[in-house]
């Protein structure tokens, strides 16, 4: 073989300068010197290791863990609902006699007293209130030789509790209050006794009494109940309503001189009164305004006197029936007496010291429903007192009619 087809063989590894782009087979990869380089096996030498490591590690800092405990503290005492103390005698209420109670209590507190028989207690803060949780029957307060309740100078509410004790002469043996604002509601006075004692005394502030029974008190020289201002420039009030009392024996039963009173839809029957001309005594003693409306007193006795009821100058005193007392009914010259039955009373039933007479006033038999069981209700088919008290509008029974007569007629008569 010739040098030159020697050449000529070699010469497909090399491209030729032929002035054109040259190509290398497949295979082969031309590089920078011109020369088709056999590739190596299709390693794929491509070494971009792309050393974008995005050390982007997101460093922010937010540290905000937001736990989210809720520490929210609000108790929500809701200062609606005053805070109470409960009197227990069961070893287990944090008190056991009401005085510790109101001894730690705070003006406004309420003081919860279970059923059972507890002493006295002296109120001496504002606007505490003693609650008997199981009702007037079976949640005594017994003063022993001291006032049930004293209350000084203060404002304050009692319900739901029975009242009662020997009273120290020239006190109460029940309640004894001194220039005080106070409420009384669902309570008996029961079983009171006493010399000089009085069963309630109020002295000037002012009172409110509603569903409250005074019954079986008794006192040699005292009244049942007495509100007074021995001060006569100085005011009070006594205001009641839904008020029994009943079987009770004492000098003197009712009497609130110097004082307003307002006496509605009460009851009085079979008391007696032993010793005192002031009986049954509605005297406003000219610095008191007495209204005393829808009542009724039955069977009432007055043994040392001619007098039973003494309506003074000055009192309002209609719609009521006063029935078989037996003493007289006094009516004071300027006194507003309309529309109100006497019946059987002693004397002359009625004792007019004016020439005036009223208006309206009857003298018949009221017809109660049944009196010796204490209904004092009356007979819709006979009772001359049904719609037979005043007229005007205001007056008017609950039921829009025209007012009866008694202790269950008028605007507060359904009770």
């Amino acid at each position: 073989m010739s040098r030159s087809l020697i050449a000529v063989l070699a010469l497909p590894l090399v491209a030729a300068c032929t002035g054109e782009a040259a190509e290398c087979p497949g295979g082969f990869t031309m590089n920078e010197a011109g020369l088709c380089i056999e590739d190596a096996g299709d390693a794929d030498t491509d070494t971009d290791t792309d050393t974008d490591t995005d050390t982007d590690t997101d460093t922010d800092t937010d540290t905000d863990t937001d736990t989210d405990t809720d520490t929210d503290t609000d108790t929500d005492t809701d200062t609606d609902v005053e805070p109470s103390y409960t009197v227990c005698d069961d070893g287990v209420a944090p008190f056991s006699d009401i005085q510790d109670a109101v001894d730690v209590a705070s003006d406004g507190d309420v003081i919860t007293v279970c059923a059972g028989t507890y002493s006295y207690v002296v109120i001496d803060r504002d606007d505490l209130t003693l609650l008997g949780l199981d009702g007037a029957a079976s949640t005594i307060i017994d003063g022993g030789g001291h006032p049930a309740v004293r209350l000084d100078t203060v404002t304050a509410a009692i319900e739901g509790l029975t009242l009662t004790g020997n009273a120290p002469d020239g006190e109460a043996g029940a309640l004894y209050a001194t220039d005080a604002e106070f409420t009384v509601t669902d309570v008996i006075v029961d079983g009171c006794t006493g010399y000089t004692g009085n069963c309630v005394l109020q002295e000037r502030g002012s009172s409110v009494w509603d569903g409250v029974v005074f019954e079986r008190n008794t006192s040699a020289r005292g009244w049942v109940f007495v509100a007074w201002d021995t001060d006569s420039a100085r005011a009070g009030s006594v205001d009641m309503t839904h008020v029994i009392f009943r079987e009770n024996e004492a000098a003197g039963l009712f009497y609130v001189p110097y004082l307003d009173l307002t006496l509605t839809n009460s009851l009085f029957y079979e008391n007696i009164i032993t010793e005192s001309s002031d009986s049954i005594a509605f005297y406003p003693h000219e610095t008191g305004d007495h209204v005393v409306w829808n009542n009724t007193f039955h069977d009432n006795e007055s043994t040392v006197t001619s007098v039973t009821i003494q309506v003074g100058d000055g009192v309002n005193f209609q719609n009521n029936i006063v029935s078989r007392s037996s003493g007289n009914v006094t009516i004071g010259a300027s006194a507003d007496v309309n529309y109100n039955n006497f019946y059987e009373n002693g004397g002359e039933n009625v004792r007019w010291w004016g020439s005036a007479r009223g208006t309206g006033n009857v003298e018949t038999n009221p017809f109660y429903t049944d009196a010796d069981i204490g209904d004092f209700t009356l007979d819709a088919g006979f009772s001359p007192c049904v719609d037979a008290g005043n007229p005007l509008s205001g007056y008017n029974d609950a039921d829009g009619t025209r007012n009866d007569m008694g202790g269950y007629g008028g605007p507060a008569g359904s009770w």
